[in-house]
C-alpha cells in the first residue's frame, strides 16, 4: 500500500539562524517530566472555522487510505468531548484511554452507552456507531499521572462494523531500523507557528508524517520501552531536538494536534508503504517552543509493549478477520500538540 503525498503545510520559514542544541536521550527524559500535555479537543463537534488548506483533508470516500479511521464522541454535563480511534477488528476500536477519563483518575468517566463511533468511510457520518463496554489499560492512573505510559482504551462496539469500514493490522514484525511514520486524526489544523486554521471536527481528518526519534519508557517499573516520541522540524532544520538529521521536506512534516488524541501512527517502509499499525497518538510536549510549533515534541504509545493486553482484550469478544486496507493518504496532522483539556460550549441543536 503505497502512500500518496496530499499533506500540505503552510510554512513561513525560519531565516539567519543558528542550529538550535540538540539533546540526548537521558536529557530528554529527565526534562520531560510532568510537562507533557494531552491532546484531546472538548466543544463543539459542528463549529468549523476557515478552512484555507483543503489539500490536508483526506476525502470521506471508500477508496481514502485511512476510511476505517473514526471520530469518538461523548457529551458530558453540556459539554461534547472528541478524539479519534482505529478499528482493529470487527468490534473493536483503539484509541487513547485520557480521551474517555476527563478527571484524570484512570478511570472512564463516561458510560460506554453516551460514547459513539463516527466512521466517514462514505460521506460525512457514514455510521454512527454505539459502544457496549470499554476497556481501560490496568496499568493506566491517568494522563501523567505520574507517568504517561499505559494510555491505551479498547472500546467494544455493539455490533460489527459495517463490511465496507477497513480494518487496521498492528505492526509485529522486527523494525530493522524503518522509523518513519504516517499518522492520521480529526484534530485541530495549523500552520507550525501557532495559527489556528480549523478546529477538529467529527468529520474532516488528515494525515501527516514524520520520524521516531526515540522509543522509551518513563516509569521505572516498565520492563519494556512503552513510549515513542517525534520532534516538529520547521523547514530550515533550525530546530532538529534530537540530532537526527531526519525530517520530511516542507510540506510533509508534521505533529499531532487537539482532538487527534487516540489516532494512529503507522509504520512505513522505505518506498512509504504501510507496514502496520505501530502507535497510538497520545500527547504533546514544549521544549524549544510550545506545542503545536516548530520546535515540539509530539508521541504516544508504542504497541509492540502492549501486544498482550490488547489481544486479551479482543479476544474476549466475537471477531471477524483482520485485515489491512489499502487507499490513499491525506492528511495533516499539523501542528496543535501541547495543550490541557480546552472546553468549549457546545452549541444546541
Amino acid at each position: 500500500m503505497k502512500v500518496n503525498f496530499s499533506l500540505f503545510i503552510l510554512s513561513i520559514g525560519l531565516s539567519n539562524l543558528a542550529q538550535a542544541t540538540t539533546i540526548d536521550v537521558d536529557q530528554f527524559i529527565a526534562d520531560s517530566a510532568g510537562k507533557y500535555t494531552p491532546l484531546i479537543v472538548a466543544g463543539d463537534p459542528f463549529s468549523v472555522s476557515n478552512t484555507q488548506s483543503y489539500e490536508l483533508i483526506e476525502p470521506n470516500d471508500p477508496y481514502a487510505t485511512f476510511a476505517g479511521i473514526g471520530s469518538i464522541y461523548f457529551e458530558d454535563a453540556g459539554y461534547g468531548y472528541m478524539g479519534t480511534g482505529t478499528p482493529i477488528s470487527k468490534r473493536h476500536i483503539l484509541t487513547a484511554a485520557h480521551v474517555l477519563d476527563i478527571t484524570g483518575d484512570g478511570q472512564s468517566d463516561v458510560g460506554s452507552s453516551a460514547v459513539t463511533f463516527n466512521t466517514n468511510n462514505d460521506g460525512d457520518l457514514t455510521y454512527q456507531l454505539g459502544i457496549s463496554s470499554i476497556d481501560i489499560h490496568p496499568d493506566f492512573t491517568g494522563f501523567n499521572n505520574p507517568f504517561i505510559s499505559d494510555d491505551l482504551a479498547i472500546l467494544t462496539l455493539a455490533e460489527d462494523l459495517p463490511d465496507d469500514v477497513p480494518i487496521y493490522e498492528m505492526f509485529r514484525g522486527d523494525l530493522q531500523g524503518q522509523n518513519m511514520i504516517v499518522m492520521a486524526g480529526y484534530g485541530d489544523s495549523g500552520d507550525g507557528y501557532g495559527v489556528v486554521h480549523t478546529e477538529g471536527t467529527r468529520t474532516v481528518k488528515r494525515d501527516g508524517y514524520n520520524h521516531i526519534d526515540v522509543i522509551y519508557s518513563d516509569n521505572p517499573e516498565d520492563t519494556e520501552d512503552t513510549i515513542f516520541a517525534f520532534d516538529f522540524d520547521d523547514p530550515e532544520g533550525f530546530y532538529d531536538i534530537f540530532g537526527t538529521g531526519e525530517q520530511f521536506t516542507e510540506p510533509y512534516e508534521a505533529t499531532i494536534g487537539h482532538g487527534d488524541s487516540g489516532g494512529p501512527a503507522f509504520l512505513l517502509d522505505d518506498n512509504f508503504d504501510i507496514l502496520g499499525l505501530i502507535g497510538v497518538n497520545t500527547f504533546g510536549l514544549a521544549y524549544y517552543n510550545n506545542a503545536p510549533y516548530f520546535g515540539s515534541i509530539g508521541g504516544g504509545m508504542f504497541l509492540p509493549s502492549y501486544f498482550d493486553w490488547i489481544d486479551d482484550v479482543v479476544a474476549m469478544a466475537p471477531i471477524s478477520q483482520v485485515v489491512t486496507e489499502p487507499a490513499s493518504f491525506i492528511l495533516l496532522i499539523l501542528g496543535l500538540a501541547g495543550l490541557a483539556v480546552v472546553r468549549r460550549k457546545q452549541r444546541s441543536y
